[in-house]
């Protein structure tokens, strides 16, 4: 089911942890063919929605892998013994990037694909506010968001805030009192049905 947005009374930020694990493998990416490595997701040049999956295996000429790494963007974010990725990784942002896969085998043969893919719908991680008031980042207006609500704002007082609360159709949904000094407020997963 949808809900509309309809309007967010003072808001804050809960600032959200990335989120990386390791999921089982899926029969999602086959075993390739002999000396090498295929990212089988997400496909080279997509753009994924929020938290992308990252899948990927690698077939040795000889012996076997032991040692696989996932670089975004040139940054290493995951690694194992291989010769299987197959991993959620959170906190990446909204735009374009680069996904690297990196493995050895007993040898120290390297193994390598690399490719770009895009994130959306992503809410901002900060929404600063200059002067007073209060400013939603996201969702933004009128837009159609599950009944999940992510949300994120930024306030301001002439007076330190101490309550924020944020209405959907008149609807109190979610009531909250910021520490001394926060003036953002990151939230998500709120129901709005």
């Amino acid at each position: 089911m949808k809900s509309q947005f309809k309007g967010l009374s003072c808001v804050v930020v809960l600032i959200s942890t990335i989120m990386c694990f390791s999921a089982p493998a899926s029969a999602a990416c086959n075993e390739p063919p002999s000396g090498t490595l295929v990212i089988c997701q997400p496909s080279a040049n997509s753009t994924v929605f929020q938290v992308p999956h990252i899948e990927a295996t690698v077939n040795p000429v000889a012996g076997s892998i032991a040692n696989m790494k996932v670089y975004l963007d040139g940054k290493l974010v995951f690694q194992n013994g291989g010769p299987v990725i197959n991993l959620f990784e959170g906190g990446v942002a909204n735009g374009t990037h680069f996904l690297a896969v990196n493995a050895w085998d007993g040898s120290g043969r390297l193994y390598h694909a690399q490719q770009t893919f895009g994130v959306t719908g992503n809410l901002p991680f900060s929404c600063p506010i200059s002067g007073v008031g209060v400013r939603i980042c996201g969702p933004t207006q009128g837009q159609t968001v599950s009944q999940n609500l992510d949300f994120s704002a930024g306030f301001k007082g002439n007076v330190p805030i101490d309550r924020l609360r944020a209405y959907i159709d008149g609807m109190l949904i979610f009531d909250y009192v910021p520490p001394a000094g926060q003036n953002q407020i990151l939230v998500g997963g709120i129901r709005t049905t």
